[in-house]
């Protein structure tokens, strides 16, 4: 079992059922047209952490059973948070080789 699998094994141990989790390898994702204008300026490594995160982030929100479109950008607003529609509450993270995101459409049970 790899590390990904590892972890969202943990994780989804440790959340409520209708919590959307993804754990994603750094690498794996893809930047969408607009994402990737939004990071032209970044370093590749930085472009990387936030094309997985995005990834990682569809792929919760889909869990979680809220339909976003596959080709709908998720930009960072002026915080760094993702803009993402009103109705979900969602948490992400990476660190070393990893991006796990968590989706919810309750309100308040994510940070």
């Amino acid at each position: 079992m790899s590390a990904a699998e590892r972890l969202l094994h943990a994780a989804r141990a440790l959340l409520p059922a209708d919590v959307g989790c993804a754990v994603v390898p750094i690498g794996e994702g893809r930047l969408l047209a607009e994402e990737a204008q939004a990071l032209a300026r970044a370093v590749p490594r930085r472009q990387a952490e936030f094309a997985t995160g995005r990834l990682a982030l569809r792929r919760a929100i889909s869990e979680a059973g809220f339909d976003l479109p596959e080709d709908r950008p998720i930009l960072p607003r002026s915080d760094r948070r993702p803009d993402l529609p009103d109705g979900l509450a969602v948490s992400l993270a990476h660190a070393g080789d990893l991006c796990i995101a968590l989706a919810s459409t309750r309100p308040g049970l994510l940070l």
